[in-house]
């Protein structure tokens, strides 16, 4: 979907060094094909800013709020630093209530060089650091939400991630706006096709109501593994999902389609399908 666009962005801090560009990220590129798109429904609200420089570039330190929040959100993000070494691509983000209170927080960090971190919890004082796998480890994958929880379902595609994880027990039903503080996209390679650094959440859907969860084991063991989920109807692929370590996984989904999940077997197993299911609404 990057860098061209189908939805609008909600937050997008991105750095081009040397000959890089991507004019389809600067929010102030109004002539752009793709900006109406990309930035016109939230031009307002959304949190934009975008360097661009022949030499090392860099946002700065920069923080917004951004007074609107959809629990029912489903948001494709991305977190790069892994041109150059010393490359940023930071975050803090708040989720507030009426009143100001913090419901919940996520954090970004360059985590060593061509390393990228990521922190969830209750407040930005009390976070947890999300399992990581590959020896260069990127934020790429889909956020959602329900009424009491944070989902985070990393890119089964690329073995260098922050795993998903799910944030329990927060009231995000009562969260009304957004702060972002210690935003930082940092980009220093300049020589051949230069360098970027990029923190972009974008918005792909926003009615996601209904719930796919479950726990998948081997002999009574949770298994970490990789699950396909099919249209029970077409047959089609519809999501392809990860376990934890637990053997846990969730997935919000539009409508109550029923579906077949199949769980991939390690060698010596055979591939477990279930189903049809019908997604349950989330609380």
């Amino acid at each position: 979907m990057l860098p061209g666009g189908d939805f609008s962005y909600l937050i997008n801090s991105a750095a081009m060094s040397g000959a890089r560009s991507y004019p389809a990220w600067d929010s102030t590129n109004t002539a752009h094909e793709f900006w109406e798109t990309n930035f016109g429904p939230m031009i307002n609200t959304g949190a934009f800013r975008y360097a661009k420089s022949t030499g090392a570039a860099s946002t700065g330190v920069w923080a917004q709020d951004i007074n609107t929040f959809n629990v029912g959100w489903e948001l494709e993000v991305h977190c790069s630093n892994g041109t150059w070494s010393n490359d940023k691509c930071d975050f803090d983000i708040e989720f507030l209530d009426n009143s100001n209170n913090v419901i919940a927080a996520l954090r970004g960090r360059a985590d060593g060089n061509y390393r990228h971190g990521l922190w969830y919890g209750p407040s930005l004082a009390s976070l947890t650091k999300a399992l990581q796998s590959g020896s260069y480890p990127r934020t790429n994958g889909i956020l959602t939400f329900s009424n009491t929880s944070i989902i985070w379902t990393h890119d089964a595609a690329d073995p260098h991630q922050n795993q998903s994880f799910t944030l329990a027990g927060v009231d995000m039903s009562s969260v009304v706006r957004m702060r972002l503080t210690n935003m930082l996209a940092t980009s220093t390679h300049t020589g051949g096709s230069g360098g970027s650094a990029n923190v972009i959440f974008q918005i792909v859907g926003g009615a996601a109501q209904y719930n796919l969860s479950g726990t998948v084991t081997q002999n009574g063991v949770p298994l970490e593994t990789i699950i396909n989920v099919y249209d029970a109807q077409t047959g089609l692929l519809l999501k392809v999902l990860n376990s934890d370590i637990t053997g846990h996984y969730q997935h919000t989904v539009a409508s109550q389609a029923p579906v077949y999940l199949t769980a991939i077997a390690p060698p010596g197993y055979r591939p477990l399908s279930h189903g049809p299911i019908v997604p349950k609404a989330r609380p």
